[in-house]
């Protein structure tokens, strides 16, 4: 059912990295982080091809290794670490525009993110496709049950801790909280009409897709790469029990 509709997977993997010096080539197990989106979805069944988007020699190498070109290295205007994924969307959607290549939806996996696999690729774009005609959008999220609003600080100019809600003071349990979600930067599905017209994967069109705790975790520095070299560790037994 998707023969008629091309999917193109952008993975964003500048050089440098603020939190965590040079992220995307760190290996997790024997691969660089930046291996771990490509290898995912070359093994999807629905995506068409895969750009990685990248200012980087050495990662532009890396994705030469796993059979895929990369078509350009990122300008200088695209490479600091102000640069935004929505400004390398549609620098990626301006090559794709130029050379005449066909796309109907545009996937983004962060190397950042490193335990979604093909089986969630293609049950994320099957489940978009299912419901296009209520969503063109679609976010991997994760529940927010450890850090629930209900449980939040803050301090006032007099530096006194507050609490935003009222539940710290009745006892609230963590149980009894209605549900929160949050984008976990797992994987970003639209059609390209769609991005094109909101600059942006969040809109009143937009389908959540939950995915467990331990496969939402985002790299962002060592404390994040040190916890997911130990799941890495535990991958075919919390794929297990995640599947069953």
């Amino acid at each position: 059912m998707y023969k008629n509709k091309s999917i193109v997977t952008i993975i964003p993997a500048r050089s440098g990295s603020v939190g965590l010096k040079n992220k995307n080539i760190l290996k997790l197990k024997d691969k660089p982080l930046v291996s771990w989106p490509i290898m995912a979805a070359k093994k999807s069944a629905y995506i068409d091809s895969i750009i990685v988007s990248t200012d980087s020699p050495k990662i532009a190498k890396i994705a030469k290794k796993h059979g895929i070109d990369t078509p350009f290295l990122r300008p200088k205007k695209l490479s600091g670490n102000k640069v935004t994924t929505i400004e390398v969307i549609d620098h990626v959607i301006e090559y794709l525009n130029n050379e005449s290549i066909s796309c109907d939806y545009i996937l983004v996996l962060e190397p950042t993110s490193p335990f979604t696999n093909s089986n969630d690729i293609d049950k994320c774009i099957e489940n978009l496709y299912k419901k296009r005609n209520n969503f063109d959008s679609l976010v991997g999220v994760c529940s927010n049950d450890k850090y629930h609003p209900n449980f939040c600080l803050y301090t006032d100019k007099n530096n006194k801790l507050k609490n935003i809600q009222s539940s710290l003071s009745k006892h609230t349990r963590r149980q009894d909280c209605t549900e929160i979600l949050y984008p976990d930067g797992s994987i970003y599905i639209t059609t390209k009409s769609s991005f094109i017209k909101n600059k942006t994967f969040y809109h009143s069109r937009t389908l959540g897709y939950k995915f467990p705790k331990w496969k939402s975790i985002e790299i962002d520095d060592e404390i994040d790469f040190i916890t997911a070299q130990k799941l890495a560790t535990k991958m075919k037994y919390l794929e297990k029990k995640y599947n069953e």
